[in-house]
């Protein structure tokens, strides 16, 4: 059999939960992680927001997990409290003899984790019957990127640019495992939208477990990285070969790093495919690598 005559998207499951029309970029990393969600979450415990106080169920209409606009009181009183109620509505109506939707699903960007992290973690600790999907388009990058940036010419101050430092640092804080060990979390993993069947059999899992379970989804941004929308699942693919973004799941308390790789070589190759860091000289681009490689071995280490 001629070795491209199987298209990959034909092997997913067919039917599409994800609302066409949305407003995103070409080669949008987060449209994609919604897609693949939706096909792993499918259209039997569909619910869609009426208003930010209730919970219209609805079969089937939209996907059935709500989007990175919502904030923290949202997320727990819209769409648990929300949940719980249209359950005891169906149920009083005669509609159905049990829970229709047996554990809400909701979406949310990492960037709400910026000035909201003791939040996130008492979420995590309440232990909810819950599924997170988190967005992770790296902002944590987009902070230290912009302290390399030079000040603009003619104007004189002194701009120290960051070093090893500050990039341990920030390789250190990308990581939330330490939200997630010794927690009340029931399920945790990593994944990829360059991985597809990796990423929905950890969203079906989520689902199964008891509890709170959250699955961190790499999903490159062509606008905000500065790439071709065509090379999205390349870059997504580079981070986790490179070491710089692991796939790993912790499941009753046990830790483990699937898809590993040798080395962190393809570090400066994953950096300078993206425009955001021709800022970057060779020797900070070491210092990253280095720091990529401690981190990964520090994963390593956990799974013991």
């Amino acid at each position: 059999m001629d070795k491209f005559s199987v298209y990959i998207p034909k092997l997913l499951p067919e039917k599409e939960a994800f609302v066409s029309g949305r407003r995103s970029c070409a080669g949008c990393g987060k449209a994609m992680a919604v897609r693949f969600s939706s096909k792993a979450l499918g259209r039997d415990a569909v619910f869609k927001l009426g208003d930010s106080k209730d919970i219209i169920f609805e079969k089937p209409a939209s996907p059935s997990f709500g989007w990175d606009e919502m904030t923290f009181d949202e997320l727990t009183w819209s769409i648990i409290s929300g949940v719980k109620r249209g359950n005891k509505r169906l149920i009083a109506e005669g509609r159905t003899t049990s829970e229709w939707v047996k554990k809400p699903a909701i979406a949310l960007d990492r960037k709400i984790l910026e000035g909201n992290y003791i939040a996130f973690s008492n979420l995590v600790e309440k232990g909810s019957d819950l599924l997170i999907v988190l967005y992770d388009n790296e902002p944590y990058m987009d902070r230290f990127i912009s302290e390399t940036i030079p000040p603009a010419f003619g104007i004189e101050y002194e701009h120290p640019a960051p070093g090893e430092k500050e990039i341990n640092f920030t390789m250190e804080e990308k990581d939330l495992l330490k939200l997630f060990v010794g927690s009340n979390i029931a399920y945790a993993a990593s994944a990829s939208v360059a991985y597809p069947f990796d990423l929905i059999e950890k969203i079906k899992r989520g689902m199964a477990k008891k509890g709170t379970s959250l699955v961190l989804v790499h999903s490159p941004c062509p606008t905000g990285w500065i790439f071709p929308a065509k090379d999205t699942l390349k870059l997504a693919k580079l981070a986790v070969e490179s070491r710089f973004f692991p796939l790993w799941e912790m499941s009753e308390g046990k830790f483990k790093i699937l898809e590993k790789t040798g080395n962190s070589a393809k570090v400066e190759q994953y950096l300078k495919a993206q425009g955001r860091y021709r800022t970057f000289k060779a020797d900070m681009i070491e210092v990253v690598r280095k720091a990529v490689d401690r981190e990964y071995n520090r994963l390593l280490g956990m799974e013991g």
